[in-house]
């Protein structure tokens, strides 16, 4: 019987034939079985690199979407920014001038006093009862006793 090298000790099949010679074949059954396997597994693994590409896809897309919302929103805030900065100007530029009045919650008592006095008794006509010159600076004295004392009890 002839000798048969095999040096990576691959299953071998004998077999014999009408003339009872010694045919040999290499059985790479094994190796389909295990390529066959192989395949099936990158098979499934790429169906699901495909669907997770999917995934991201979409996943991109919606962070696209939400960030020309942010930057959206962002334009709007920088708009309303640039406009408060406009109007806290404005306010700075009127409370160095004589632009800005403030009026507290007790200031139309006077105004209201003022008014009956001067036009529904219709006093501001009256010239035959002039005060002099002397009872008018008391008079303007005794007005800024009490701004004074109005000042002092800012409280209200």
């Amino acid at each position: 019987m002839p000798t048969i090298n095999n040096p990576e000790n691959r299953p071998v099949v004998y077999g014999t034939d009408a003339t009872d010679d010694i045919s040999v074949a290499i059985d790479y059954t094994e190796y389909y079985e295990r390529i066959a396997t192989a395949l099936e597994t990158i098979a499934t693994n790429s169906t699901t690199v495909a669907t997770n590409s999917t995934t991201i896809t979409t996943h991109i897309s919606n962070i696209l979407a939400k960030q020309t919302i942010i930057a959206d929103k962002q334009t709007t805030i920088a708009e309303k920014s640039t406009a408060m900065e406009t109007y806290q100007k404005k306010l700075k530029e009127l409370s160095e001038s004589a632009g800005i009045r403030v009026v507290g919650p007790f200031d139309s008592w006077g105004n209201i006093a003022t008014y009956k006095f001067l036009i529904e008794q219709a006093k501001i006509l009256d010239q035959t009862n002039k005060a002099s010159d002397d009872l008018q600076a008391k008079a303007l004295a005794e007005v800024q006793r009490y701004i004074d004392l109005i000042n002092a009890r800012k409280s209200f």
